[in-house]
């Protein structure tokens, strides 16, 4: 009996199990496959220039210059990148390998991501490259097992690396991705955002050598010591020339691909001295991932041009944006918030914010001031406020200057232990003049007071001397004359 109970606990306990794991798998997905796609929300943006629709779900054109968007199609909705997600291991290796001669030597961690079916290089358990041709099989090549490699040689550990992936993209502003792996092979929590693959490639662009290694019409890894030489032409048909996708100012890219992420794309082009970076997910048709990419490049080159937005006031950073061309940039509205060295301002065009600048109150006066001047309206309540700060303040100024030249006499300048800074304050009053006075006074009244009171006194006295007098004499009168009827009484009778 006891036997059949533990028999059928172990058969419950296994159906809990069978039951719950199929459900927290699904619980943990974040990944939206479902195949509704996203609106094109910057077409809704009021007054912004119309485009094309992408038929990738997500997509996002950037300013490379200013992180600013141009174009966004449910740009921070999570996706799987597929092998997009290299950008972000060659940006961490290029940051942390300062030496690209540096020897990596392959191991086992490497050759485990060697999945058949997928692109990978393929070395041999020992085989030692450099960290340059690392980069370069990651980024041309779009090498798993490479990608995997460097992550252990510059975290100890593929999770390790994850972690500073992850670490990364905080730092950069992502707002919607997660990163497991290196390489962009399939996971479900591996996953980011068209807006976020914008921004971390905005960051890899700071660097010579991933704009050189992306730019490359194919990469030549010379013989190892295991190997012999190997040639890897890149996977970026919009940047051949001889292929029928060419765009002539595409500088470099990266593709990815995935049966669940499908085709991901992201590339940057510059033109007459701007670059902006585009980025398409999750797209079957590649002639219209291609097509779609062409377009909005031609879009962000020629609809918009970059405006100074501060009306020649200088900034403590930003203060540029990419704009309709024609815009009048005395008509952007703005919003500010108080920073460590000032104000961060942002400009809106027609309530989108196109542009953030970090200026000093004064400035900022002086900007709204010119701005002031151009459309005819008030200054703004935040400009005022410091208009009034700054008067005030002068006042201030030249009223401690009085005092401390002597001018005014009435009053002293006092200056706060902490701050060290300086008001103005009335000269206080020798009061010990007026404090006897008043005490004589007091006195004084005291004292007459005092000889009032003796003074009413003695008269009670006196009154009262008087009435014992008088009603004396009223007795002695009346025992007279009793004394006097009294014998004449006696006198009678005789």
């Amino acid at each position: 009996m006891k036997k059949t109970i533990r028999c059928l606990s172990v058969l419950f306990l296994a159906l809990i199990m069978a039951v719950s794991l199929p459900l927290s798998v699904k619980a943990d997905l974040v990944v939206d496959q479902t195949t509704e796609d996203y609106a094109c929300e910057s077409n809704l943006w009021t007054g912004w220039p119309q485009t094309v629709v992408t038929g990738g779900r997500t997509a996002c054109l950037m300013d490379a210059e200013t992180g600013q968007v141009l174009y966004n199609k449910g740009m921070t909705s999570p996706q799987y990148p597929a092998s997009i997600t290299k950008i972000m291991t060659a940006l961490l290796v290029i940051e942390n390998c300062p030496d690209l001669n540096a020897i990596v030597t392959m191991t086992e961690t490497g050759l485990a991501d060697a999945f058949a079916g997928s692109s990978n290089v393929n070395p041999t358990l020992g085989e030692q490259f450099t960290v340059r041709q690392c980069l370069e099989m990651i980024l041309v090549k779009s090498g798993n097992d490479v990608s995997t490699q460097m992550a252990e040689y510059v975290a100890g550990s593929v999770s390790a690396f994850a972690d500073m992936m992850n670490e990364r993209a905080a730092q950069l502003g992502c707002v919607n991705t997660h990163f497991a792996n290196a390489s962009g092979l399939e996971d479900e929590n591996h996953y980011t955002c068209a807006y976020d693959m914008g921004l971390i490639t905005r960051a890899a662009l700071q660097y010579d050598v991933f704009r050189e290694i992306t730019r490359s019409l194919y990469v030549e890894i010379p013989a190892t010591n295991t190997s012999e030489a190997r040639h890897y032409d890149t996977h970026l048909q919009m940047i051949n020339p001889a292929s029928p996708y060419y765009y002539q100012y595409i500088i470099g890219g990266k593709t990815g691909y995935t049966p669940i992420a499908r085709n991901t794309l992201v590339q940057f082009a510059e033109k007459d001295g701007r670059t902006l970076i585009c980025v398409i997910m999750c797209i079957e048709d590649q002639n219209t991932l291609f097509s779609n990419m062409t377009e909005l490049f031609e879009y962000g080159f020629n609809t918009f041009e970059r405006d100074e937005l501060t009306l020649g006031v200088p900034t403590e950073a930003g203060g540029t944006a990419l704009l309709p061309i024609g815009t009048d940039v005395s008509l952007l509205t703005n919003e500010t918030a108080e920073v460590e060295n000032g104000l961060n301002v942002g400009f809106l065009f027609n309530g989108t914010r196109v542009a953030t600048a970090v200026m000093t109150k004064d400035n900022y006066l002086q900007y709204q001031q010119k701005k002031s001047e151009l459309t005819g309206q008030a200054l703004p309540a935040d400009a005022q406020a410091i208009l009034d700060e700054k008067e005030a303040q002068q006042a201030l100024e030249e009223e401690i200057e009085a005092v401390e030249s002597g001018e005014d006499t009435t009053k002293e300048v006092v200056v706060d232990e902490t701050t060290g800074e300086k008001n103005v304050q009335e000269k206080p009053v020798n009061k010990t003049p007026v404090y006897i006075i008043i005490v004589v006074l007091i006195a004084a009244i005291l004292f007459c007071v005092y000889l009032i009171y003796v003074n009413i006194q003695q008269q009670r006295r006196r009154r009262r001397k008087a009435h014992r007098r008088s009603a004396a004499g009223r007795i002695s009168s009346s025992k007279y004359s009793s004394d006097i009827s009294k014998k004449k009484s006696t006198q009678k009778n005789k």
